[in-house]
């Protein structure tokens, strides 16, 4: 992220840059694609059919992904007010795109009738994100998958109807 700016990425991808001035309009929108494909690839959404699959399909992916420095380091940069750079837009910007894309799960979980009705899914979503990020924010820690299991079996407990409930320990075995 210190290093990027147009001209090194037209120079890198062997074209001029007003090609990349022409389709992306702003280094920062460019910055964002590059990094919102990467975190796609690597921690794509899923949709398994049930909240409990999905977050744990989630969160292992999440984990996984915090497993180096460099990783650690990207995502500590985009925290927003993070470091020197000030990616603070694209970081807020990533964010709430990152966010969004987690709470669909939510959505969906509540169109199959698992959720509580009174859950504010933006809300439950932040709280989530916070509660797997803070080894990587404030430690430079991996997210250690037993930590990662516990936060997400806290959250379906407060976030499962009763009737649904059961399903938490039964995909725990």
């Amino acid at each position: 992220i210190d290093r990027f700016n147009v001209a090194n990425v037209a120079r890198r991808a062997g074209v001029d840059r007003q090609v990349i001035d022409r389709h992306w309009s702003d280094g920062r929108v460019l910055l964002m694609e590059a990094l919102l494909a990467r975190a796609g690839d690597a921690v794509p959404i899923p949709d398994q059919g049930s909240l409990s699959r999905d977050l744990r399909q989630l969160v292992s992916a999440l984990a996984e992904l915090t497993d180096t420095g460099a990783d650690r380091e990207l995502f500590r940069r985009l925290v927003p007010g993070g470091r020197d750079l000030d990616v603070s837009e694209v970081g807020s910007d990533f964010w709430a795109f990152q966010l969004a894309a987690v709470e669909q799960i939510l959505h969906r979980a509540a169109e199959r009738g698992e959720l509580r009705t009174d859950i504010d899914k933006g809300k439950a979503t932040r709280m989530l994100a916070a509660a797997l990020a803070y080894d990587v924010v404030f430690h430079d820690n991996p997210m250690h998958p037993d930590y990662a299991d516990q936060v997400c079996s806290i959250f379906l407990h407060g976030m499962l109807t009763s009737d649904r409930s059961g399903l938490v320990e039964d995909l725990q075995d």
